[in-house]
C-alpha cells in the first residue's frame, strides 16, 4: 500500500490509476450498451462515413456535408478505432474520447486539489466528481461534452498552475488546450474556460494573477488550431454552403435558440440539483466548512465564481441543454471535497448523510426486485387491460413494453452490484463520515445503472428490426432511404449508405430513377403521404423507443 501511495502522488502515477479505474467504471457500459440514437449513432455514422469516404476535412452524413460539429471528434473515433479495434467502429471505441475527456478533467481535479494545498484528499475528489450523477452519465456517452470538458478543465488547470509558477510552456498549454476544444464544439471552447478562470480569480481576489503577457499571444495560439483546419478545407474546394453553416448558422442562430433546445432563463437551476446529485445535498455545508480560515473563504469564492461563470454564460442563450453545463460539476466536486474534514457534527448534517447512504442501497433493492418479478409484467398487463380504469391504456403500453425485456439476464449484476456495495458498507463502517464511504456507495450505483440497467433497453433502443428488411431489400451497394429523417442510427445498424429524401418530389424522382429498394418513414409521415404515391409501397410498420416508423419497399429487388 505504501508503494500505491507512493505512486499515486507523482502526476504520471495518478494518471496511469484513474485511467485503470475509469476502465473499470465505465467499462461495463462501454461493453454492455449499444450505440443509441441520436447523438451516439449519429457521431459513430459520421466517423464511419469519413472512413470510408477518405474525406478527413469535411465531415459527412448520407453523403451530404456535416457542419454542426467540427471535426475532432470524428477524428479521435477513427485513431482509436485505427489503434484498438482493427478500423471497426463499435461501441467501444466510438467512446473512447468520452473516456478520454473524463480521464483528463478528473486527473485536473486531482493536481488542482494539490496545487491548492488539498492534496491529503485529492484522491477523494476524484471520486466524488466521478460518482456526481450527469458527470458519471456522460463518461458513459458517446457524446462530444465529456471531451469538451476535459479539455476546458486541462486549459484551466494549466491557467491555474502558471500562476502559482508564471510558465509560458504552461500558458502554452492552456491554449492549445482551449483549441481543441473549438475543433471539438466550437468557440464555447475557448470562451467558457477562459472566462470561468477570470470570474474565479476576480471572485478570489487574485487581480494580480492577471498580469500577464500570455494574454497578448495566448487566444492567437488558441485560434491557430481551428485556423490550420480551416485553410485546409477552403484550400480542398469545400461543399458549397458548408464554411457557412459551419462558423455562422451554428453559432449564431445555435445560440439565438433557433436550432431548438429553447428553455426559460432559469432552466440551469432547475436541472442543477438533480444533475448534481447527491454532492449537491453537502455543497451548503461544504461552503460552510470552508468559511473559516482565510484560505479557505479564497478558495470557495474561487470555485463559487467558476460554476456561477459557467451557468450564467449558458442562461443568456435561449438554446440550453443541461450537458451545456458539465463544467460545473468538477467544481462542485472540489468543493465538497475541500470542505469535507472541516464538517461539523450537527443533525441536519447527520440526517443527510444518512440519507445520502441509504438512497443507493435502496434503490438499487427496489431494482433487483423489480427485475425479479419481471416474468410476470405480461400476466400484471393482461391485467390492467381488462380493468376499467382511465390511465389503462398508458399503463397496458408501458407494461407491455417492459414485459418484452428480457431483466431477468440483469439480475446477476445487480446481485454482484448489491453484494459489492454491502462490502463497501462494512468496511467503511469504521469511518462513516468519510468521503470514500459516499463516494464508493453511489459510484457503484452509477456503474450499475450504465452497466447493468441501461444495456436492457438495447432491443428497445436499436432499430434491429430493420435489419433483415435492408438484408432482403436493398441490393448490394445499395442506398438506404429516409424520407425527411436522418437516419444515421438506421444507417449505421444496418451497415448501409444512407441517403435523405426530402419532399414528395425528390420521392416521386427515386422511384423512377431506382427500380426497387426501400425507405424508411416516421409514421406521421407516412400517414400524409398522398394516397397515390403510398400506394406504390409495401409498408413494413416497426417502433424504435418511442417512435412509430414505417420501413416501406418498393419494386422487386
Amino acid at each position: 500500500m505504501p508503494a500505491l501511495v507512493r505512486f499515486w502522488s507523482r502526476p504520471v502515477g495518478a494518471l496511469v490509476i484513474l485511467i485503470a479505474a475509469s476502465l473499470v467504471y465505465w467499462g461495463g457500459e462501454y461493453l454492455a450498451r449499444e450505440l443509441w440514437a441520436p447523438d451516439e449513432a449519429r457521431f459513430a455514422y459520421v466517423s464511419q462515413e469519413m472512413r470510408d469516404e477518405g474525406d478527413w476535412l469535411v465531415p459527412h452524413r448520407n453523403g451530404e456535408y456535416y457542419a454542426h460539429k467540427p471535426p475532432l471528434m470524428f477524428w479521435m473515433i477513427n485513431g482509436a478505432a485505427t489503434l484498438l479495434a482493427g478500423g471497426e467502429i463499435n461501441a467501444f471505441t466510438a467512446r473512447v474520447p468520452s473516456l478520454l475527456g473524463a480521464i483528463a478533467a478528473l486527473w485536473s481535479v486531482v493536481m488542482l486539489m494539490r496545487l491548492w494545498g488539498r492534496g491529503r484528499d485529492d484522491a477523494a475528489a476524484a471520486l466524488l466528481c466521478a460518482a456526481t450523477y450527469l458527470f458519471a452519465k456522460q463518461g458513459g456517452w458517446g457524446q462530444i461534452d465529456m471531451l469538451l470538458c476535459g479539455l476546458e478543465m486541462l486549459a484551466m488547470l494549466a491557467l491555474f498552475s502558471q500562476d502559482a509558477r508564471p510558465s509560458a510552456v504552461k500558458a502554452l498549454a492552456a491554449y492549445l488546450c482551449m483549441g481543441l476544444a473549438i475543433l471539438a464544439k466550437g468557440p464555447v471552447g475557448l470562451l467558457v474556460p477562459l472566462l470561468a478562470y477570470l470570474a474565479a480569480k476576480l471572485a478570489a481576489g487574485e487581480k494580480a494573477d492577471l498580469r500577464r503577457w500570455h494574454w497578448t499571444w495566448g487566444p492567437l495560439v488558441t485560434l491557430a488550431l481551428p485556423g490550420v483546419w480551416l485553410l485546409l478545407v477552403t484550400q480542398n474546394q469545400p461543399p458549397a454552403g458548408y464554411l457557412d453553416e459551419l462558423l455562422f448558422s451554428q453559432n449564431i442562430d445555435r445560440a439565438q435558440g433557433e436550432y431548438g433546445h429553447r428553455e426559460p432563463f432559469y432552466y440551469f437551476l432547475t436541472y442543477f440539483p438533480i444533475d448534481g446529485l447527491p454532492w449537491v445535498a453537502l455543497s451548503p455545508f461544504a461552503w460552510v466548512a470552508l468559511g473559516g480560515a482565510e484560505e479557505d473563504r479564497v478558495l470557495r469564492r474561487r470555485l463559487a465564481g467558476w460554476m456561477i461563470l459557467v451557468v450564467v454564460f449558458f442562461s443568456l442563450s435561449p438554446g440550453k441543454r443541461n450537458l451545456y453545463i458539465l463544467l460545473v460539476y468538477p467544481a462542485l466536486a472540489l468543493m465538497v471535497a475541500s470542505g469535507w474534514r472541516n464538517f461539523r457534527e450537527g443533525r441536519v448534517l447527520e440526517e443527510v448523510r444518512k440519507a445520502l447512504l441509504r438512497i443507493p442501497l435502496i434503490l438499487l433493492l427496489l431494482l433487483f426486485v423489480l427485475f425479479l418479478a419481471s416474468p410476470g409484467l405480461p400476466w400484471l398487463a393482461a391485467k390492467v387491460a381488462a380493468s376499467s380504469v382511465s390511465w389503462k391504456e398508458d399503463a397496458l403500453e408501458n407494461l407491455e413494453l417492459a414485459g418484452t425485456f428480457p431483466f431477468l439476464h440483469a439480475v446477476p449484476g445487480l446481485l454482484a452490484s448489491l453484494l459489492l456495495l454491502l462490502a463497501v458498507r462494512r468496511f467503511t463502517r469504521t469511518r462513516p463520515g468519510s468521503p470514500w464511504r459516499f463516494g464508493l456507495t453511489w459510484a457503484i450505483l452509477f456503474a450499475t445503472i450504465g452497466g447493468v440497467i441501461l444495456p436492457v433497453l438495447n432491443d428497445h433502443k436499436t432499430p434491429k428490426e430493420l435489419v433483415p428488411l435492408v438484408n432482403e431489400y436493398v441490393p448490394g451497394g445499395g442506398r438506404l432511404y429516409f424520407y425527411r429523417l436522418n437516419g444515421e442510427n438506421l444507417a449505421l445498424y444496418t451497415r448501409t449508405r444512407g441517403k435523405n429524401l426530402r419532399s414528395p418530389e425528390e420521392l416521386e424522382q427515386t422511384l423512377a430513377e431506382v427500380p426497387s429498394g426501400l425507405i424508411v418513414f416516421e409514421g406521421r409521415f407516412w400517414e400524409d403521404l398522398p394516397g397515390g404515391l403510398a400506394s406504390r409501397f409495401t409498408p413494413h410498420p416497426f417502433r424504435l423507443g418511442g417512435k412509430e416508423l414505417v420501413a416501406a419497399n418498393w419494386g422487386t429487388p
